[in-house]
């Protein structure tokens, strides 16, 4: 359930992102026919994988508002894809945390205080 909120939640708001930019409050619609308002569109971004999509989706500038992107396993596993961008993309290096980075935990505090609002306005 949570899983299905989390993409319902990742797919909307890069679907927001990248439509208007200038528009600032939207609705979405998770799988389960529950809405959320949102008064602004995101300001920044954590992608937890797949920045490549990330980036289809918004273009090369929303990698400006991207603030953490994880690397655990991204170089070993898509050495090919790291490569590609980290060199067309320098900023990706700057932003890049692991797990045993204490920014990561951070981070982790922050989504898991995102997830339990966006359950608030769910109910």
């Amino acid at each position: 359930m949570l899983r299905k909120l989390i993409l319902a939640l990742s797919f909307s708001s890069l679907a927001a992102f990248s439509g208007s930019v200038l528009a600032a409050a939207f609705d979405i619609t998770d799988i389960e026919g529950r809405k959320v308002h949102f008064e602004d569109q995101p300001k920044t971004f954590i992608v937890a994988n797949y920045i490549a999509n990330f980036m289809m989706v918004g273009g090369a500038a929303s990698l400006e508002k991207v603030v953490a992107l994880t690397k655990d396993g991204w170089e070993d596993t898509r050495y090919g894809e790291y490569q590609v961008f980290t060199k067309s993309f320098p900023k990706m290096k700057d932003v890049l945390v692991k797990n045993s980075n204490p920014q990561l935990e951070d981070i982790k505090v922050a989504f898991n205080s995102f997830i339990e609002n966006m359950k608030e306005k769910l109910e």
